[in-house]
Parts: structure tokens; sequence; C-alpha cells
């Protein structure tokens, strides 16, 4: 389980975790979800489908894993097939699905808010030094208006 540690790593390893984060959570195509459901379908049993049942019931079915990204779809089909001999509902693959994604996103929503720390903390810093060198030169004037009025 992620929690919400407090590491302070640069901004730029943490952009291209994000990056290969979001490369990894593209979804799934429509294709390889029916070939995974046929998988699934061939190694598990189920009460008799007419034909049109069957074919609307793999359409649905891949059409929602389209929310997930390959490997998760690829993984909970395997998963549910070393522990089930019945096909499974569809909460119950979705919930295999959203077990296979949750540390991915999770660890992606931290990253996001990781870099958005360090962007404020870069404007901040960026406003500070603009603050710092203003301060100098008014002080820097003011010397030099001093000096100019005790000569």
């Amino acid at each position: 389980m992620l929690g919400k540690a407090d590491v302070d790593f640069p901004a730029v390893d943490a952009q291209q975790a994000l990056g290969i984060l979001e490369a990894l959570d593209q979804p799934t195509t429509r294709e390889d979800a029916l070939r995974w459901l046929t998988w699934l379908k061939t190694l598990t049993r189920e009460r008799v489908l007419n034909d049109a049942d069957l074919r609307a019931q793999l359409v649905a079915y891949a059409a929602e894993l389209q929310a997930y990204p390959p490997d998760v779809v690829r993984d909970s089909c395997r998963e549910w097939v070393q522990g089930n001999k019945w096909f499974p509902s569809w909460s119950e693959l979705r919930a295999l699905c959203e077990s296979g994604v949750k540390t991915r996103r999770d660890l992606a929503a931290m990253l996001r808010e990781r870099l958005q720390v360090a962007s404020g903390r870069a404007k901040e810093d960026s406003h500070g030094a603009e603050d710092l060198l203003a301060g100098f030169s008014s002080q820097r004037a003011t010397s030099s208006r001093t000096r100019l009025n005790c000569a």
C-alpha cells in the first residue's frame, strides 16, 4: 500500500516516472479485450447462452474493459482462471481490474501532487529571489544616496 511519504527527489525524476506510468495506463483495444474474454470463456464454464446473448455479453464486457490497460486486463483474466471455474460477472472482473490498476494510479496521483508542490515552490522561490533582488537594489540605492548626502 502506498502512503504519503515525504521523499524529496528531483521534479525531473517525478516527471519521468509519471510519463512511464501514463504510458502504461493507456486503454486496451477492443480487439485485445475480446481476445482475452474469448480465452477466459474457453477456460471457464457458464450457463448456456445463445449466440446473440453470448455476442452481446462479450461486446459489453469488451467495451467496459477498454477503461483498463492491456496488462491489467490480461492479468485479471489470468487471475480469475486460476481460482474459479465459472465465468465472472462483470462486477467480479471489474473488481480485479480495479485492484490491478489501483497502485499504479495512486502512484501517478502522488507524483502529480509532488510536481504541483515542486512547481509551487519554484514559483515561490522565483518571487523570493525577485523580492530579494528588489530589496537589495533599493537598499543599495538608499545607501548610495546616504553617502552622497554625507559628502
